[in-house]
């Protein structure tokens, strides 16, 4: 009895192990995520009887990569002016097109660290906080990204502070982050993601 036992026991891991393995090239777009095809390899462990209890899913998503690094997947949304109402008087390097073209580049790398990325554009305070609390309650946030312009004019440091209360409202668990240029984004969600 404890022989066919063993060899049951064997047999079924030799199952998990070889569906675990296959699971990224049957399903590649997929197999890293909680979503998508099918139920959840926890949800599918538990109905198979090998695990007996499972946490709560959370937002994130962790994998390891091929190199064996641990991954985090978060919810990333920027918050910064809109490129139309930036007074560019006090950023002389700086226009729209290289704002606009900063801003891209910042989603694309925070998107290449494995998060997916939301932005948020505000105008000078007229629906800034409307716009905030709607984007916010959208989806669950892991990071918020308040940027300079928002921060370092004093002319708009009562706006910052209103935005920033909407995000300890709306996103209370999420981490806060700060930019300090258009062009650090990525190393602003690394501190903190």
């Amino acid at each position: 009895e404890t022989e066919q036992l063993e060899a049951e026991m064997a047999g079924l891991l030799y199952t998990v192990t070889a569906s675990l393995l296959l699971l990224p090239l049957i399903y590649p777009a997929q197999a890293f995520t909680s979503g998508g095809i099918g139920l959840s390899l926890g949800h599918r462990l538990k109905c198979w009887g090998i695990a007996r209890s499972l946490p709560t899913p959370t937002r994130r998503t962790i994998f390891h990569s091929p190199v064996g690094k641990r991954i985090q997947m978060a919810n990333v949304i920027i918050v910064g002016f809109d490129p139309s109402v930036v007074d560019y008087s006090k950023w002389p390097d700086l226009n729209p097109e290289k704002l606009l073209a900063s801003l891209e580049e910042n989603r694309v790398l925070v998107s290449e660290l494995g998060h997916h990325v939301d932005d948020c554009m505000v105008d000078l305070g007229e629906t800034a906080e409307s716009r905030l609390t709607k984007a916010l309650k959208t989806k669950g946030y892991d990071c918020v990204i308040l940027g300079a312009g928002l921060r370092t004019s004093e002319e708009h440091f009562l706006l910052f502070e209103k935005l920033l209360n909407v995000v300890h409202e709306h996103a209370p668990k999420a981490r806060i982050c700060f930019n300090t240029n258009p062009f650090d984004t990525a190393a602003a969600v690394q501190r903190w993601v």
